[in-house]
């Protein structure tokens, strides 16, 4: 923790990321069981309030990224600034790890001194703790920030490109294996390593892939800001912040293609008499038996794709999904999905446990879009909460020690506790967090994320 050094700060952006931090402080309480965990806790498969504070935090942490690098690498020189960036995600990753722990066991004490059970135990404790175990916020954001180092420095057009390029690279790996990975169905990456079974959150180990677009957004949004009058620039960021929610929400549209309706079903059963009947007829034709052959495997793919249509085809939907199944308008986000059971799971969703290529769409577009309100109000106007700047200034203390103030005020709160008891509780919770950050900013005593 250092004394701050007086440098020219951009009062909307501290005004929004301490806004993101009281939402996360909001959320992690309100979440835990009580009677208002519905309203403000995270979606399974859609995009609710609680799903916007993640991606909303690496968007900023993407704007400041941007802007120390450019220091950086001005001041030191394009090894020593790699190298410190090197150390830094570093000692992000071991803070998360002290916080949350390993979310993995070596087992019992012969696995560290048995040398015949040596290998086995530490090799599934390192790869159960790099498949789930490790990617909370703070870890994700130190290797995020290192897959982006080759084009933290590059230009708009390069950021842009890589923006376009990390999702798509998301949505082949999901496509090759690692929607099965994280799923744990089998797949190519475990018959290489071996099974290694155990929850996976916010993408896993190839989530940072999917994660680099909000903080790419956030790299490509400090350009704008900083070359663009506040008057002119809160009006582009708008815009392309409800462009991107569009985006978001259009491709998880394809969800409804998973949708399991009795229309859906009596379409399956249609086709799949039609091509049986197609397929008896052919093995008793005198037709050319190399077109007889040719045609029967066409028709005993379909026939495999009709019988696994539930599960085979959970990325790129197949081309019996699109001739069967009816594309739709999808449910909207801030809306909790109730009829779960009618949907194949599938990658199209809001999902924040995959990462998918709609949730980070949206979120980004949300943490654009309500980031630029905060322009014409902060920068224009000149209005500041105190309390956000305090939040906003000193984000890794607040997240480091929340989990123990979280902890100390849950035991005056139980879960049962009826709601207006929870609000009085998570009040005192973000009212005791702000007396310690607004302290630490009078003593001028801040840790830089």
């Amino acid at each position: 923790m250092t004394a701050a050094k007086k440098s020219p700060r951009i009062a909307s952006m501290d005004q929004f990321r301490g806004y993101t931090v009281i939402g996360m402080l909001l959320v992690n309480f309100l979440e835990g069981g009580y009677n208002l965990s519905h309203q403000f806790g995270h979606g399974s498969r859609c995009f609710l309030y609680a799903d916007s504070i993640m991606p909303s935090f690496i968007f900023c942490a993407g704007f400041s990224y941007r802007l120390t690098a450019l220091k950086r690498f001005a001041e030191l020189g394009t090894r020593p600034a790699c190298l410190s960036y090197f150390r830094r995600s570093f000692g992000l990753i071991v803070t998360s790890v002290m916080i949350h722990s390993f979310n993995s066991s070596i087992g019992k004490w012969e696995g560290i001194v048995d040398w015949s059970t040596f290998a086995a135990a530490w090799s599934k404790f390192l790869l159960k703790f790099l498949r789930g175990g490790m990617w909370e916020i703070l870890a994700i954001i130190a290797v995020t920030q290192l897959l982006l180092l080759p084009v933290i420095n590059r230009g708009f057009r390069t950021r842009l490109t890589a923006a376009v390029l990390f999702p798509l690279c998301h949505i082949w790996l999901s496509w090759w294996f690692n929607y099965d990975f994280v799923n744990n169905n089998p797949n190519l990456l475990n018959r290489l390593i071996g099974p290694v079974r155990g929850p996976v959150w916010d993408g896993g180990l190839f989530g940072p892939i999917s994660w680099a677009l909000p903080m790419l957004v956030g790299t490509l949004t400090y350009d704008v800001v900083s070359a663009s009058p506040p008057r002119r620039s809160w009006f582009i960021l708008l815009m392309v912040g409800l462009a991107l929610m569009c985006g978001g929400y259009l491709t998880s549209c394809l969800y409804r293609l998973y949708e399991i309706t009795p229309e859906v079903r009596q379409r399956l059963s249609v086709e799949q008499t039609r091509m049986q009947n197609e397929k008896e007829s052919l093995t008793q034709s005198g037709t050319e038996q190399a077109g007889v052959d040719q045609r029967l495997k066409v028709i005993n793919r379909q026939l495999d794709e009709i019988n696994s249509f539930k599960d085979f085809d959970p990325v790129i939907p197949s081309w019996m999904r699109w001739n069967v199944a009816r594309l739709d308008w999808a449910l909207p986000p801030f809306v909790r999905l109730s009829d779960r059971e009618n949907f194949i799971s599938c990658y199209w969703f809001m999902d924040k446990r995959i990462v998918s290529l709609p949730f980070t769409l949206f979120g980004s577009g949300f943490a654009l879009a309500l980031y630029s309100l905060f322009i014409p109000i902060c920068d224009l106007a000149g209005w500041q909460s105190r309390v956000f700047r305090s939040f906003g200034l000193n984000p890794l203390v607040a997240y480091i020690i929340h989990h123990l103030q979280m902890g100390a005020v849950r035991n005056i709160t139980p879960e049962d506790s009826p709601w207006w008891w929870s609000l009085v509780g998570c009040a005192f919770f973000i009212g005791s967090m702000y007396m310690i950050l607004r302290y630490l900013e009078k003593e001028k005593l801040f840790l830089r994320l």
